[in-house]
């Protein structure tokens, strides 16, 4: 199974772009700056702007 992070997956699209790879059998992680109010997936909270944050998103599932 491949592991996919999507960036913004709480948002209008993102949360399309979501529960269409999760239809589709993928392991998918949703990170943003805020939880989805449809969860399909994982969320993390993730500022795009902090370096070790999304170092720490793109690592999940990774070991």
């Amino acid at each position: 199974m491949k592991n996919i992070v999507v960036t913004g997956g709480s948002g209008k699209a993102g949360r399309a772009v979501c529960r269409g790879l999760v239809e589709h059998g993928y392991s998918v992680l949703n990170v943003d700056v805020q939880a989805s109010k449809d969860p399909v997936c994982p969320f993390y909270k993730v500022d795009l702007n902090d370096l070790g944050q999304v170092i720490d998103a793109l690592q999940w599932g990774g070991g």
